[in-house]
Parts: C-alpha cells; sequence; structure tokens
C-alpha cells in the first residue's frame, strides 16, 4: 500500500481565466490491484483573487462549510503483476465514484502512471463538468466545463 500527503488537484475555467490550486490532496493506493481512494480539502484550493476564493466557498459554489472533502474511490488498471521495482512510464484508466458536493458520479478518465525510485505518480488530466455536480451557479464567469488535472505521488 502506497500512501499520498501532498497530491495536487487543479482546475482552470476560460472564463475569465480562473485558476483554482490545492495541495492538499491525499489518498492510498494499492498496487497490488489497483485500488485506489483520494480525498481532497476543499477549503484547501487556493486562488490568485481572494474574491474567487469566497465565492468558491459559498453555498453557491461548493458550500465548504456543508461538504468540505471531494473524495474519489475506484482502481486504476495496470498494476496486475507489474514489477514497481524498476523505473516504468505507462498509460491506465482510473474508473471509480467521484463525489463533489455530496453527488457521487461514476467516471472513467485516462491517466499517466510514472514509477522512479520507488515512487508511483499518478496524472490524470480531464474535462470536469461541473453541472453534472450540481454546481450552476455563476454561469458568467466560470465554464461549465473546467480543465482538471490530478497529480498524486505516492511513496
Amino acid at each position: 500500500m502506497l500512501v499520498c500527503n501532498n497530491g495536487t488537484v487543479m482546475f482552470y475555467s476560460q472564463k475569465l481565466n480562473i485558476t483554482g490550486e490545492n495541495k492538499a490532496a491525499s489518498g492510498t493506493l494499492d498496487t497490488f490491484n489497483g485500488e485506489a481512494d483520494v480525498s481532497v480539502p476543499v477549503e484547501a484550493f487556493e486562488f490568485k483573487h481572494a474574491f474567487m476564493q469566497r465565492r468558491f466557498m459559498r453555498k453557491r459554489g461548493l458550500h465548504t462549510q456543508k461538504f468540505q472533502f471531494a473524495t474519489f474511490k475506484g482502481t486504476l488498471s495496470g498494476f496486475n503483476g507489474r514489477e514497481l521495482k524498476k523505473n516504468d512510464k505507462f498509460d491506465a484508466t482510473i474508473a471509480g465514484k467521484l463525489t463533489i458536493k455530496g453527488v457521487t458520479v461514476d467516471v472513467s478518465q485516462k491517466a499517466t502512471v510514472e514509477v522512479k525510485e520507488g515512487m508511483v505518480t499518478v496524472t490524470s488530466e480531464f474535462l470536469l463538468d461541473r453541472h453534472r455536480f450540481g454546481i450552476r451557479s455563476y454561469a458568467w464567469w466560470v465554464s461549465r466545463e473546467l480543465e482538471t488535472t490530478v497529480r498524486m505521488r505516492f511513496l
């Protein structure tokens, strides 16, 4: 079992050029079967402008007082019998249940897995449709689909 305590989740909205970054994601990865469990403290997202931070946290945004974490539970393909002691890089699929603002959605995304000196880095880039999670506010300044990057370094 590998652990990550400082994963990064970043999203970008083309409308008004908004970027949110969170460097506090944590999780586990079972290298035998690829099971992954990730938790992201929503209040840890940081923005260039303080007003964006406040709006993001509000009830109309992610309502962080009630929904403090976004979570993912699923499986990362490609670990069955793979030797993780040698340096390697391979494409994988990560599939499971993503919960944001209390709404759970089945997801499946491409990922890249890099094994280097005992560390396993999983990176996935995808479009996140915020409407699927009931986040419909701020339509005039936040894109419906957010360019999202998740990078977790497991040790």
